[in-house]
This record gives structure tokens, C-alpha cells and sequence, in this order.
């Protein structure tokens, strides 16, 4: 369903604002043909088109519409009842159509308010979740920062040794390996005492 609506409004964000001009004017050709009609034309064309224009706008910022291609029932309602009512209101002539605009243009206003809110609240939500991320990540560093040529690269490194008797009296030496990443190298060169490295489980 969120697809189907998504492909809906995505079909309609760009010819929206002409189809709403477009019918105002011809809605005063069928229905109209008053001069009083005529000239609300210069204000009904413009604030039609841009309403419909920044709902569009509005829809096409929020990255989950323009990247993950999903929209709501509710996206669907502001919108297309916003282009329904514009539509409606000027093909009502008279008073009771000055008034239907009116409340056309405040019901296409409260619909930018509600999806610029909604892009905030995704906003805010992405921004929160980048921060747990974060902190995630820094908590599982415990090592610090890698350092020296060799710091990143992946070694095998034993991390067990056991010793096990057998029948005769020989013995054999069992281990376990992991995948580690370098640190941080030797800072010394004795060469009396072994090199120690620093390194941490390696995932991919």
C-alpha cells in the first residue's frame, strides 16, 4: 500500500500545480464568465499553483518519500485533498465560491504545516539514531584509535593453548585463532625483549 501511494503522488508532484492553474481558468470559462471572476483569477492561479508546488516540495525533501519511496495514507489525504478541494472550489461560482476558496487555500495551508512537521519528526528521528550509532561504535572501541604503518591490517592471532596427554606419555598442543586487527604497534626496539602488539577482534 505505502507503494502504490508513493506512485501516486510522485505521478502527480509535478503537474499538480498546472492541472490546479490550468482548471481555474477553465472553470471560469464553463462555469463563470463573470469580471469579478476574471480578475480573481490573478490571485486564485498563483496561490493555487504555489500551495500545490510546496506540497510537492515538501513531500519530495523527506528523504523516506524520495529515497525509500514510502508515503502515507495520511500524505495521501493532505495532498490530494488539498488538489480536490482547489479543483472543487473554483468551479463553485458566486459567494459560496469566494468562500469555498477560501477555505481551500487554508485547508491546502494546514496541509504544508502538517507535512513539514512530519519531515522534522523524521529529521529528528534519523538524526537520534545516528547519535546511538555513535555512541555504539565508541563504546566498542576500547583500544583507541589504530596507529603505526601496519595499524588496520588483519592478523591471526592465537588466543588459546591447551595441552592434552595421549597414550604413551606424548603430549600435543591444541590452539585457537581469531582474526584480529593491529592497534598499535611496538613502541621499543629492544631487541633483549620481545615486540607486544595491540590488537582487537576483527569484524567484517
Amino acid at each position: 500500500m505505502p507503494k502504490r501511494i508513493h506512485r501516486l503522488l510522485s505521478t502527480l508532484l509535478a503537474p499538480a500545480p498546472f492541472l490546479a492553474g490550468t482548471w481555474t481558468v477553465i472553470a471560469w470559462i464553463v462555469f463563470q464568465r463573470s469580471v469579478s471572476g476574471f480578475l480573481g483569477l490573478f490571485i486564485l492561479i498563483p496561490v493555487s499553483f504555489a500551495q500545490m508546488a510546496i506540497l510537492g516540495i515538501v513531500l519530495w525533501l523527506r528523504p523516506s518519500f524520495r529515497i525509500s519511496k514510502k508515503a502515507t495514507t495520511a500524505d495521501a489525504g493532505w495532498y490530494l485533498g488539498s488538489l480536490v478541494f482547489w479543483l472543487a472550489a473554483v468551479a463553485i461560482p458566486g459567494t459560496w465560491g469566494a468562500v469555498a476558496q477560501v477555505a481551500a487555500a487554508v485547508f491546502a495551508g494546514v496541509a504544508i504545516a502538517q507535512l513539514w512537521r512530519r519531515n522534522r519528526k523524521e529529521a529528528e528521528e534519523q538524526l537520534r539514531q545516528r547519535a546511538e550509532r555513535a555512541a555504539g561504535a565508541s563504546s566498542n572501541s576500547d583500544f583507541g584509535r589504530a596507529r603505526g604503518p601496519q595499524a588496520g591490517r588483519v592478523i591471526i592471532v592465537d588466543t588459546n593453548e591447551t595441552w592434552q596427554e595421549q597414550e604413551g606419555g606424548t603430549v600435543r598442543r591444541e590452539s585457537e585463532a581469531i582474526e584480529a586487527e593491529i592497534i598499535e604497534e611496538p613502541s621499543g626496539r629492544d631487541d633483549d625483549e620481545p615486540d607486544e602488539w595491540t590488537a582487537r577482534p576483527h569484524t567484517s
